[in-house]
């Protein structure tokens, strides 16, 4: 009988273990997940602040580009570059149609 009291002893000390190491096998594979979490969040942060910065030069540089593009338009002046033509096809329209007749 003390056998069997002996070996019954061992296989409940060692279900005991094996049940100690399982959760404290979880509790680690617990903490390693919320740190994953943790340096995710902090990467997926700190790439909408760099995102968030490059948009924002993007945004600079085409301001900067109108900027440049009035100031040159001022030392050079206008010209013909942004004048609408005066004359256009409703204007060939009429003439060929005789549309200015009307009033006449």
């Amino acid at each position: 009988m003390d056998v069997l009291f002996f070996l019954s002893s061992i296989l409940i000390m060692y279900l005991l273990i094996k049940i100690a190491k399982k959760a404290e096998i979880e509790s680690i594979l617990s903490a390693a997940t919320k740190q994953q979490e943790m340096i995710i969040n902090s990467a997926k942060s700190k790439a909408e602040e760099i995102a968030g910065d490059a948009y924002r030069a993007l945004n600079d540089v085409e301001n900067l580009r109108k900027t440049a593009q009035a100031m040159e338009n001022v030392i050079s002046g206008y010209g013909l570059k942004y004048l609408k033509p005066t004359y256009s096809i409703l204007d060939e329209i009429a003439e060929i149609y005789s549309f200015d007749e009307a009033g006449e």
